[in-house]
């Protein structure tokens, strides 16, 4: 999805390496709009989603739907470039062996959760957050990493201005 003005609008969730790899690109002012998400949905399967440039945004909220990155398989998120990202409850690495990975990275790049972030659920999953990105949490949401017994949690945040911005010190559980 492409181009100011471009718009893809789903009533439903989007689900990004079902039965085999795929990828979606968001760019260039491009908005594309969904009731939650999967990257990465089945075993053996990598879902791939990067969100570039100013003006873009792939808006997922949903209050029923969460937006899993790497559920069964591998799901791997980039926001970039000034991209924006907007979603509710957030799982990377969902299930064993499944892995998750997002990079929000570039000056005004952000992903906005209105919901928790776990990363590493009950696979691996890892976070990094670089070169002036930021991640912002909305009010009674937190982060997560290493939910359950056996799973893998990374959380890295590097360089000038890079953030992950919590409401409170209790929002964060290791």
């Amino acid at each position: 999805v492409s181009g100011a003005g471009s718009q893809w609008n789903m009533t439903d969730s989007i689900v990004v390496g079902g039965g085999q790899s795929a990828a979606i690109l968001v760019q260039d002012n491009a908005v594309v709009v969904s009731n939650g998400g999967v990257l990465g949905l089945s075993a053996g399967v990598t879902g791939t989603a990067t969100v570039s440039g100013d003006g873009s945004l792939w808006n997922n909220y949903s209050p029923l739907n969460h937006f899993d990155v790497g559920f069964q398989g591998n799901g791997i998120l980039s926001i970039n470039s000034g991209g924006d990202m907007f979603s509710g409850f957030a799982k990377l690495g969902v299930n064993s062996g499944a892995s998750g990975n997002a990079t929000v990275t570039g000056n005004g790049s952000t992903w906005t959760l209105d919901g928790h972030l776990l990363v590493g659920y009950q696979g691996s999953g890892d976070v990094t957050v670089s070169d002036a990105g930021q991640i912002n949490f909305q009010p009674n949401s937190w982060l997560n990493v290493g939910e359950q017994a056996g799973s893998k949690g990374v959380v890295t945040v590097t360089g000038n201005a890079s953030s992950i911005s919590v409401p409170n010190s209790q929002s964060i559980r290791v």
